[in-house]
């Protein structure tokens, strides 16, 4: 490593500690001198430095309870450094995982509720970085359910009153679908409590989605 200074660049201890000056492949020789003054062979073997990786990852969304969130990879690490563990704590109250690659993990939360993520990852030279934390919540998913009073045509609208429910108490959208396709854009609504006058007699299939402000529905 002649960059890191004539001075630095050898050694005269029998166990030494060198600081290199870049990441790269370097050859490192040794030699013995005995107390009468003979040198050894030298020895020389090669070893790769690399810069301290950096851990990363992602979330796919929406984060609900009780279905798959997929955990991605975003790691790096600079030539010639090449990642070769992560070690991953998923904060689902399993023990940590140790990968031999980057592939994305499948974790299923229960039940709802803030959730740590660690990653550290290590390079082929054994560097390892710092570990990176990232906080998410896993919302709970919305239960939609309603109730309807029967209408009387030609007059009468059917009413329908919104009774759904979240456990994590968040705000929820909601999106009806009335059944009668022939209603056009009247066939659906956004509006908490709707009503929706029918053109002619049933069955109709109502539905009702109720999605809360993580995106659970």
């Amino acid at each position: 490593d002649p960059a890191s200074g004539a001075a630095n660049n050898t050694s005269g201890l029998a166990n030494p500690v060198h600081l290199f000056s870049a990441p790269g492949t370097y050859n490192v020789r040794f030699s013995n001198i005995t107390t009468p003054g003979c040198l050894s062979d030298t020895l020389t073997k090669q070893i790769t430095v690399t810069n301290i990786p950096t851990a990363e990852f992602t979330f796919s969304s929406p984060l609900c309870e009780g279905r798959p969130v997929t955990i991605t990879d975003a790691s790096s690490a600079s030539l010639p450094g090449i990642l070769a563990k992560w070690y991953w704590d998923f904060g689902d109250g399993n023990p940590p995982v140790t990968s031999l690659n980057g592939n994305a993990h499948s974790i299923t939360y229960t039940p709802w509720g803030p959730r740590t993520v660690t990653l550290m990852v290590e390079t082929n030279s054994g560097c390892q970085s710092t570990v990176t934390s990232h906080s998410t919540t896993i919302h709970a998913v919305p239960v939609a359910k309603f109730t309807h009073l029967q209408a009387c045509l030609p007059y009468q609208a059917a009413s329908f009153t919104n009774t759904s429910t979240v456990a994590d108490a968040t705000a929820m959208s909601y999106l009806w679908n009335f059944g009668e396709p022939v209603s056009g854009a009247a066939n659906s609504s956004t509006a908490t409590n709707p009503s929706h006058l029918y053109s002619g007699t049933g069955p109709f299939n109502v539905t009702l989605t109720a999605t809360n402000a993580g995106g659970c529905a």
